[in-house]
């Protein structure tokens, strides 16, 4: 929250688009999902521990995903789990901590050097295919989240399809239609799960497994546990390829909607300023 509301308010105040609002965006989440999957494995793999997305690329059986170094399979490998654990949580950290960087120099940078120029040669397909990939990668992500079962998915797929014609075509007031389409699914879950007699506690098979609250300086803390001994550089090296990709799609996505931007709004704005300013805001995210 405090770095969504310092990028917000640095936008707010210096772009020369007075209508924009910084935030999180939904491009790098994709890959440092991807990130998760490919450091975890590895890491797995290097504590001879059977990781489920191990077994087939991109895939896990419903039935194992959720028992990995938990309960019995925990109680089996009590030692080799304890330091999957911490060195999952502090390679995650550092992969982030790095992407954020990296697009914060990439931003500051282009923009600084007023490089911008030389990204409109780009041709629009080319641009069309990185981020088409976005959006597999979100498809892909969500069918593995409801388990492969047609029964959670196909129920999401028509509202978000749904969601998608209204916004695309202009039906409705918007601030009517994307509220409604969003809580009025989510209503009928929750009114159907008690008239059945059940409790959101016991609906274990659709909702996500619970996390317990944890401070958030004990989870930065512990990257620094045994001076970051506890970060697996060889994991995070198999990010490497994926974190060159994510900085071009992220800058490429930044590029369009300028360009989008301008073209629907009677504005006209330095575009090198602004990119230049992206990554003062994300060098401001990084940081904390």
């Amino acid at each position: 929250l405090c770095t969504a509301m310092l990028f917000g308010l640095l936008l707010a105040g210096l772009s020369q688009v007075k209508v924009a609002i910084g935030g999180p965006d939904l491009t790098p989440v994709v890959f440092l999902g991807g990130f998760i999957d490919k450091i975890s494995v590895d890491i797995a793999e290097q504590l001879d521990l059977d990781h489920p997305l191990g077994r087939r690329l991109g895939a896990a059986s419903s039935a194992d995903a959720p028992t990995f170094c938990i309960g019995q399979h925990l109680a089996e490998h009590v030692a080799a789990c304890g330091d999957y654990q911490l060195q999952v949580v502090a390679t995650t950290i550092f992969a982030v901590a790095v992407s954020s960087a990296a697009l914060s120099l990439t931003f500051f940078i282009m923009g600084r050097a007023h490089l911008l120029r030389y990204a409109s040669f780009v041709p629009t397909c080319v641009i069309e295919a990185f981020l088409a990939c976005i959006g597999y990668k979100v498809f892909k992500k969500a069918i593995y989240f409801c388990k492969y079962e047609p029964r959670q998915f196909v129920p999401a797929a028509f509202v978000g399809v749904t969601l998608y014609f209204l916004k695309a075509y202009h039906i409705g007031n918007p601030v009517i239609t994307i509220p409604t389409i969003l809580f009025v699914p989510l209503a009928l879950f929750y009114a159907a799960t008690y008239m059945s007699g059940s409790s959101i506690g016991e609906e274990t098979e659709w909702m996500f497994p619970k996390i317990a609250n944890a401070d958030f300086w004990q989870i930065w803390a512990s990257i620094f546990l045994d001076g970051g001994g506890h970060i697996n550089f060889k994991a995070w090296t198999k990010t490497v390829m994926d974190l060159i990709v994510m900085v071009i799609v992220c800058f490429l996505d930044c590029m369009i909607m300028m360009v989008f931007t301008e073209s629907k709004l009677p504005v006209k704005f330095d575009k090198n300023e602004e990119m230049r300013l992206c990554g003062m805001g994300n060098i401001f995210t990084a940081l904390c």
